[in-house]
C-alpha cells in the first residue's frame, strides 16, 4: 500500500508538476486538462511523459499503458497534426490505490496522507494556462493581401483587400471592433502595404505578365521595381515595416508555402524559415505573417491550435514555436469564429484575430505588445 501510494504521487508530479498528486486524487478532469497542456506545448518529437512510464507500469501492471507514455507529442490527436492516439488511452487512474486501501483496512485507514512523492521523483514544470481571448468584430475572415492601417485623431482606419474586394473599416476602440466606413480619400493607404515612415510597397504583375513585381514607393512617389516570383504564383499574405516587405506565397501546383523578404528598393530573396522537422507539415497548414520593427511573426494554425514563432534577424534564427491559442483552454468564450488564425499589425502591437464571414459575426482576439513573443487578453 505504501509503495503504491508513492508510485501514484511520483506519477502525478511527473505528468503535470507539483499540483499533480492532489489533482490526480480529487480532480481527474483538471489533471487531464494539465496533461493536454503538456502535450500541445511540447515539440512534435518530444516525449513529454517518457519518464512517467515506469510509474504507470507500477500502478497498472500494463506494459501497453507504459508504452503509450513513451509516445512523442505529435502521436496524440490533441497535438493538432496527424496523430490519432487519444490521451485517455494513457488510462492511469487512482482505482488501484483505492482498491488497495480497501483491502488493507483496518490496518490502513485512508490513503490520502500516504500519497507523497519520493525524494528523487522527477517533477514536471507546471503547465501554465493560456490567456482568455476577447471578442472582436468587423474584419473579414477571408485572406486580404493588403491590410493597411492608418490612424487619425478620431479613429483607426483599416483598408482590407484590393481591387473589387477592397473595403474600408473604422475602429474607435483601438482595433478590437470595426465597422464599415468611408473616407474622403483612401489613395494614400488603400491597396498597399505601409512601412510606417511614409513609404509603401505594392505587389503586381510585370508589364509583360511574366513575373510578380514588388514596387517600393518613396515618399515622393518614386517607385523601384524588384522581381519576386513567377506570375502564376499566388500571394497569400504580406506584411512590411520600415526595413522590409515579407511575402507569403505559394507556387502554382504546390501544396507548400514560401516566405520572401524584400528590403526596400533591394532584391527579393527567399527568407530562412523554422526547420520543417520542428513542426511536420508546417507549410501545408494555415499560415499568416506580421511584421513589426524588424521582427517577422509567423502564425501556424493546426485544427484549433495556433502556434507562433518569430525572427528578429531576417530568418537566420527563429524562436521555438509556442502555443498562443488553444480552443480547449477557454470553451466558455462565445465567439462565432473561435480560432484566431490571422495577424494584423497596428503600430507597435500585433493582433491575432479570427475574422468573420459576415459583418455581424464575432471572433476571438489576442494581442502582443512584445513583437509576437507572447500574446495576452486585450
Amino acid at each position: 500500500m505504501h509503495t503504491l501510494a508513492t508510485a501514484v504521487a511520483d506519477y502525478a508530479v511527473c505528468m503535470v508538476g507539483p499540483t499533480g498528486p492532489a489533482l490526480f486524487r480529487d480532480s481527474p478532469a483538471e489533471f487531464s486538462r494539465l496533461v493536454h497542456r503538456r502535450i500541445v506545448a511540447a515539440s512534435p518529437n518530444e516525449r513529454p511523459f517518457e519518464k512517467c512510464a515506469k510509474h504507470a507500469l507500477a500502478i497498472t501492471g500494463s506494459s501497453e499503458v507504459a508504452r503509450k507514455h513513451e509516445l512523442n507529442a505529435q502521436s496524440f490527436s490533441d497535438y493538432g497534426l496527424s496523430g490519432i492516439e487519444n490521451p485517455s488511452s494513457l488510462a492511469v487512474t487512482s482505482e488501484p490505490l483505492v482498491s488497495a486501501a480497501h483491502a488493507a483496512w483496518p490496518f490502513v485507514r485512508g490513503y490520502i496522507a500516504l500519497v507523497k512523492p519520493s525524494l528523487g521523483a522527477f517533477e514536471a514544470i507546471h503547465p501554465v494556462g493560456l490567456p482568455r481571448p476577447a471578442v472582436g468584430r468587423g474584419i473579414p475572415a477571408w485572406r486580404g493581401v493588403y491590410r493597411s492601417v492608418k490612424r487619425t485623431p478620431e479613429a483607426l482606419w483599416l483598408s482590407f483587400g484590393k481591387g473589387a474586394h477592397v473595403s474600408l473599416h473604422k475602429s474607435t476602440d483601438n482595433g478590437l471592433t470595426w465597422r464599415p466606413a468611408s473616407l474622403p480619400s483612401t489613395t494614400d493607404f488603400a491597396e498597399r502595404c505601409l512601412t510606417g515612415d511614409g513609404r509603401a510597397y505594392e505587389v503586381s504583375p510585370s508589364a509583360d505578365h511574366d513575373v510578380l513585381e514588388v514596387h517600393a514607393i518613396e515618399q515622393d512617389g518614386t517607385a523601384h521595381a524588384m522581381q519576386l516570383a513567377p506570375e502564376s504564383s499566388t500571394v497569400l499574405s504580406l506584411a512590411c515595416d520600415e526595413r522590409a516587405l515579407i511575402v507569403l506565397l505559394r507556387a502554382q501546383g504546390s501544396k507548400s508555402s514560401e516566405l520572401y523578404t524584400c528590403p526596400f528598393a533591394a532584391r527579393c530573396t527567399l527568407l530562412g524559415v523554422p526547420r520543417s522537422e520542428a513542426l511536420p507539415g508546417l507549410y501545408d497548414q494555415t499560415l499568416d505573417i506580421a511584421r513589426v520593427h524588424g521582427t517577422t511573426v509567423l502564425a501556424v494554425t493546426s485544427h484549433d491550435i495556433v502556434r507562433v514563432s518569430s525572427s528578429r534577424d531576417e530568418g537566420r534564427t527563429w524562436t521555438p514555436y509556442y502555443v498562443a491559442y488553444d480552443a480547449a483552454e477557454h470553451p466558455e468564450v462565445r465567439a462565432d469564429v473561435r480560432t484566431p488564425s490571422h495577424l494584423l499589425t497596428i503600430e507597435n502591437r500585433v493582433f491575432l484575430y479570427g475574422g468573420g464571414n459576415r459583418t455581424a459575426q464575432s471572433y476571438s482576439v489576442l494581442i502582443s505588445d512584445d513583437h509576437g513573443a507572447s500574446f495576452r487578453t486585450p
